[in-house]
């Protein structure tokens, strides 16, 4: 018996009790395997009559599933929108950093672009829904070692031809935290001229023991990423497989493998890159087995790490809440999973936060770079982006923490005063935070210290971003497909969803760019695979229906 959707929970015929009852119970086994749908059960008994529950209880189950599925399609509607907004925001900020035309040239390019797009699938729609079949075959005739080893190695050599072709060097925030490593190898303090929490301490930390040992040479730092990009393929490898299925995870494997600005980032010291392998470790094991809460101490702390990497991920314990409760866990377990995470990041975070208190003599959780961030997004000269203005000069007249607090202060005053030139700005830093994927060819190219011609550098720029837009044409078609059919997907492929929207909400607030979107590249990977792979499923499984 097939696995059950919400639309057969009505339409199951009359039976003999014996023949409904083994119904529900090869269907709770295959919910069991697909955890995405079990909520649907407790609505599939009482259709099928082997429950008979009062109709106050009967009314609660369908109006909790029904909030639960409506909040899904939700989530998964909102990823279709972002979707479509990539495939403007792309064309259009690749036309204004290359001719700078007018804005309404600029909304006309990437809009004429997307519609494109969507004809094209329209009419190619047949031809797509054979290749994604013809790419999920080929993923599962390997076996799993044959096809890891394989990727890994494809990876690899990839990301060695990228360094010895472009051997760039640290620069801006990768030198950074480059000395910083290299001060704390060397037992030093802690800081720079004039600052000591400024820059958050996590990449440093992770890689001062590596510098200890073999030092800080562009080869130490190749083989630092070439070992994060290991463990990246290993974990979504498995996430992938918790979530869609062996070929799911098969398939974002390979789509880490040849992603351009993951490749290009591999010589150069950026903290994207262990970002990205600490959240796919972090949901692999909070949603590998969701009802099992002990697992959320462990995934606390290294969630605590990644907040010292990246302070503003400390807030993606909302994204498990929210997720927790659209897969029906019991109230309980959502509770003790939260007060496990947080445990366990305060394990991690509080003896920074002691240090800091050590030094400044007040409260300072992990770094006091946020206020001058948010300033430089929200000012009357902001762009969305990185940018200094005399507005923003003005913060390095104080010390760190008053500047902190001022660029917090002055950045919500903006906000208040100006709301309709906030919310417009909003969409700007939406279009900067989607609208390109090439940072990895930025730092190499532009930054590291090479010099290569600009048909160059557009045309690897080309690539990076070309490559981007087929990822979200790929996330588009599942999430029209899930829609349409107004099934959710995995209700695992959730937390995937809300971290990227998460990082999506914050950086239409504060500083953007393509570099923000980088710590979800892991989820992006599988939310493309499982559109490619739940077709063939979802097909396979309506022909098995009676």
């Amino acid at each position: 018996m097939p696995e059950s959707h919400a639309s057969d929970a009505t339409s199951i015929p009359a039976a003999p009790e014996t023949q409904v009852a083994a119904t529900i119970q090869a269907s709770s086994k295959q919910i069991k395997s697909r955890p995405y749908l079990h909520f649907y059960l407790p609505a599939l008994k009482m259709a099928s009559g082997i429950i008979q529950p009062h109709a106050k209880e009967a009314h609660i189950v369908n109006t909790s599933t029904g909030i639960r599925l409506l909040l899904t399609l939700i989530i998964v509607g909102i990823l279709g929108i972002v979707s479509i907004q990539v495939l403007i925001a792309t064309p259009l900020l690749s036309t204004r950093l290359l001719f700078a035309p007018s804005p309404w040239i600029n909304w006309l390019i990437g809009i004429l672009f997307s519609m494109g797009i969507l004809t094209t699938l329209f009419i190619g729609r047949q031809k797509l829904t054979y290749l994604f079949d013809r790419t999920e075959n080929l993923s599962k005739k390997p076996s799993t070692a044959m096809w890891l080893g394989s990727v890994i190695t494809i990876g690899i050599i990839l990301r060695l031809l990228w360094v010895i072709s472009f051997p760039a060097s640290p620069s801006s925030d990768g030198a950074t935290y480059l000395w910083l490593a290299e001060k704390l190898s060397r037992g030093e303090e802690y800081g720079g001229t004039g600052w000591r929490a400024f820059w958050p301490p996590g990449y440093p930390f992770l890689l001062s023991p590596i510098v200890a040992i073999f030092g800080s040479s562009k080869e130490v730092i190749v083989g630092t990423n070439l070992a994060i990009y290991t463990g990246t393929i290993i974990g979504v490898y498995f996430l992938g497989r918790t979530i869609g299925g062996e070929a799911c995870g098969r398939i974002a494997t390979a789509i880490i493998c040849i992603w351009p600005t993951h490749i290009a980032l591999t010589g150069v010291p950026e903290k994207e890159m262990p970002l990205i392998l600490i959240l796919v470790i972090v949901f692999l094991l909070l949603y590998r087995r969701p009802k099992n809460y002990k697992i959320a101490l462990p995934a606390g702390m290294i969630l605590g790490f990644g907040a010292l990497v990246q302070p503003s991920v400390i807030l993606l314990t909302t994204a498990v809440i929210v997720s927790d409760f659209l897969i029906r866990s019991p109230a309980k377990i959502i509770l003790m999973r939260l007060a496990l995470i947080l445990l366990g990041m305060a394990l991690i975070i509080s003896p920074w936060s002691i240090r800091n208190y050590q030094v400044f003599d007040q409260f300072v959780l992990i770094s006091t770079n946020g206020g001058g961030v948010f300033y430089k997004a929200n000012h009357p000269e902001a762009t969305g982006g990185f940018i200094r203005t005399q507005w923003t000069d003005q913060l390095d007249q104080y010390p760190e923490l008053e500047a902190n607090a001022l660029g917090f202060k002055l950045g919500m005053e903006w906000i208040r005063e100006n709301p309709m030139d906030f919310l417009r700005l909003a969409i700007e830093k939406q279009i900067l935070f989607l609208g390109d994927d090439s940072t990895g060819i930025y730092e190499t190219l532009r930054r590291g210290g090479i010099q290569v011609s600009e048909p160059t550098y557009a045309a690897w720029k080309a690539v990076a971003n070309s490559y981007w837009i087929l990822i979200w044409i790929i996330i588009l078609v599942g999430t029209y497909r899930w829609l349409s059919r107004r099934e959710p997907p995995s209700i695992l492929l959730l937390p995937m969803i809300l971290v990227f929207l998460y990082f999506y909400s914050i950086h239409s607030i504060v500083e953007s760019g393509g570099k923000y979107h980088l710590p979800a590249l892991g989820f992006l990977a599988i939310i493309a695979a499982l559109s490619i792979t739940e077709k063939q499923r979802s097909h396979r499984q309506s022909q098995q229906r009676p």
